[in-house]
């Protein structure tokens, strides 16, 4: 078998299965005291940039933790469906590299070991019914759970549930989270790294927590198409943030000059809203015709003196998708008033919207005048006051995308791509004051 180049970052991750071994005395592959250390190991934060060679490798190593030291795998994305006919395949290429592949069988959403109980078990997280963890509830016998995409797991509890699942006493148990980092907010972020003091970009073992970070820049130029090389300079060149955050894998932190930084607004779960209490439900769609422009349109109830975003419809596709997805979010939420921003295409929108939707919900047809930007900062602190925002979102959704876009927000408007999220929260504002007199 040819030989495999992988960077020297992983190298304890295929020393750890020796561990346990050393530790109890089974083994003297590795040096007793590293062992000691590396049996204190039982989660790894794995992050990188783009076209790093995390899943690459993290597969390599869970075939052959699975061949030579039978554990058992849970692999799993928060997403994940049973239509991601890539994966086992992908995952079985692996298992080929290392010479494995007539020690193994495949069944449906498995590959099991044909001489031991070794096995590689692939799951989604959020089901269809939407009980993120409903389908993983009684996990017996694994060992090592991985979660691939973890910027895509939106809180630390779903995680943990799984993570203490893993009760093995033969083997050691593993969690580990692969990622692309996303922004300072997050709960890996928060719980792994702010709350154990570890900077960013750190290779190393703090505790029970094995890091490892990689960059396109630690794989063999053969591994790194050139046009992506290619692209990867402009972006250095062109745009440094995207590069660091893109290329590099850094955590995005909160812009500066930013109108709105996050621990300035105020936050609540779904979950906890007390939806009996609701007095108005309000919408506002500030519309955009395909291009690069988003149509935005955040939905409110109003409980107290408080405004609640519940939800946020936030697409680039063309009318023939969003007038009927934008009738469909009115009518879930039985909208009581919906203001549409008739500038430019708006009034044609306006006027298919008003065909469409419920008799119920009053239509509220608003030409905003100029002065775009101004309007953002001169309404920016009622935001602030009046308005709550959802901390459970699942990252990449339309209502997340929004929340980046608001974020990134700048006070000198030269620096503003787009302004679609912050528009529309605005125009929210003003109808709502408008609707109330306050």
């Amino acid at each position: 078998m040819e030989a495999l180049e992988i960077s020297e970052k992983y190298e304890k991750l295929f020393q750890l299965p020796l561990a346990k071994k050393v530790v109890d005395g089974k083994s003297e592959e590795i040096p007793k005291e590293l062992a000691e250390e590396l049996f204190k190991i039982d989660t790894i934060i794995v992050t990188g940039g783009r076209n790093s060679g995390k899943s690459f490798v993290i597969a390599l190593a869970a075939a052959y933790w699975a061949r030579e030291f039978n554990y058992r795998v849970l692999f799993t994305r928060y997403t994940m469906r049973t239509s991601d006919d890539t994966t086992i395949p992908d995952f079985m290429e692996k298992v080929n590299m290392l010479g494995y592949g007539n020690i193994f069988r495949i069944r449906k959403d498995r590959i099991s070991s044909k001489v031991s109980r070794a096995k590689i078990v692939f799951k989604g997280i959020k089901t269809s019914a939407g009980n993120q963890t409903a389908s993983l509830k009684s996990l017996k016998d694994f060992n090592c759970f991985i979660l691939d995409e973890a910027e895509e797991m939106p809180n630390h509890e779903d995680w943990q549930k799984i993570y203490l699942s893993m009760r093995a006493t033969d083997v050691q148990n593993l969690s580990i989270l692969s990622m692309n980092p996303s922004d300072k907010e997050f709960w890996i972020y928060k719980k792994f790294f702010e709350e154990r003091g570890v900077e960013e970009g750190f290779n190393g073992q703090v505790g029970n927590v094995l890091y490892i970070h990689t960059t396109y820049e630690d794989l063999n130029e053969k591994f790194v198409p050139r046009n992506v090389r290619v692209e990867f300079e402009r972006l250095r060149v062109d745009d440094p943030d995207a590069y660091n955050h893109i290329v590099l894998g850094k955590w995005d932190d909160n812009t500066e000059g930013a109108i709105f930084k996050r621990h300035e607004v105020n936050w609540f779960k779904m979950a906890d809203l007390n939806t009996e209490n609701v007095e108005m439900k309000i919408g506002f769609i500030d519309v955009a015709d395909e291009g690069t422009d988003s149509l935005s349109m955040p939905i409110g109830y109003l409980v107290g003196d408080i405004i609640y975003i519940v939800d946020w419809y936030f697409a680039t596709d063309n009318t023939d998708i969003t007038i009927p997805t934008s009738c469909t979010f009115s009518d879930y939420h039985k909208l009581n008033y919906l203001g549409v921003e008739t500038n430019g295409v708006g009034a044609v929108f306006a006027k298919e919207v008003l065909k469409n939707i419920r008799s119920n919900t009053q239509m509220m047809f608003i030409n905003q005048k100029s002065g775009k930007h101004t309007r953002i900062i001169a309404n920016a602190g009622g935001v602030k006051r009046k308005f709550a925002f959802r901390e459970d979102v699942i990252f990449g959704s339309d209502y997340d995308r929004a929340l980046r876009e608001m974020f990134r927000y700048n006070k000198d408007k030269s620096l503003n791509d787009h302004d679609d999220a912050l528009d529309s929260i605005t125009g929210l504002k003003l109808l709502f004051e408008d609707l109330t007199g306050t």
